[in-house]
């Protein structure tokens, strides 16, 4: 099985987390971890010249002109997806603000369903960070003319960095599985999501409701503390996650 972990980059500064205190019952090998779903997303407009490396940020209000499910066009060129089909069927929308400058949105994750229509009033936060030598970090935050949260799609590097509505608190969950590599040891993790008074798990690589959410979990994987030294190209740190307002 072709995975996608663990990144390999130069991080001076290695991430860490502290494995279970007990951990004899959980496999000591993630060769049979579950390959996580697409989800992930891409925006851009005329007025942001992103290089390829850096941060890209935007915050648009305005109305939304198109919407369809399609190829993610070339306008879309800031991206975090985690696999390269991703930009094949995604939730396009066009949104333009009061001057009439469009931005373009790709949303991808399982079973995502246009979550606007032409002409409805959107707000949008927009940012994506390359980790050149850390971890990516991205979001797309899309709200309604009401400013309720309708999609949250994020990537980062630990759960504290991943961006969630605003009514949702992410936690660990339980230990998945704990792999021991040549480079170091890291472990893959469940969430634990709590929204508006409902707390729920959400397996890796699965989805689950939550409140009003529906929380796909996109991954969770994290290196033990020391470990790492020997390769200091190696690295595990990625959390990922949509957020669907059902």
């Amino acid at each position: 099985m072709t995975r996608s972990l663990p990144r390999l980059r130069a991080l001076p500064l290695l991430l860490a987390l502290p494995l279970a205190a007990c951990t004899w019952d959980v496999p000591e090998t993630c060769d049979d971890l579950p390959e996580p779903p697409d989800v992930g997303a891409c925006f851009g407009n005329p007025g942001l010249d992103y290089p390829g490396y850096g941060t890209a940020e935007l915050s648009v209000t305005g109305t939304v002109t198109s919407v369809t499910t399609a190829p993610v066009p070339d306008a879309c060129d800031v991206r975090f997806f985690h696999l390269a089909g991703s930009t094949e069927d995604a939730v396009v929308l066009v949104v333009a603000d009061a001057d009439g400058v469009e931005t373009t949105v790709g949303l991808t994750a399982p079973d995502l369903v246009a979550p606007v229509v032409v002409g409805d009033t959107v707000s949008l936060d927009l940012a994506y960070t390359f980790g050149e030598f850390g971890p990516d970090e991205g979001h797309v935050v899309l709200a309604d003319g009401a400013g309720i949260e309708r999609v949250v799609i994020g990537v980062a590097g630990s759960l504290a960095d991943l961006a969630t509505p605003a009514d949702v608190v992410l936690e660990q969950g339980g230990m998945v599985c704990t792999q021991h590599d040549e480079c170091g040891t890291w472990s893959a993790f469940d969430f634990t999501v709590s929204a508006e008074g409902d707390v729920g798990s959400v397996p890796y690589g699965q989805e689950a409701a939550v409140g009003p959410w529906r929380v796909v979990h996109a991954g969770d994987e994290l290196q033990a503390i020391n470990t790492g030294g020997v390769c200091p190209d190696w690295f595990v740190a990625h959390v990922a996650a949509a957020f669907v307002r059902e």
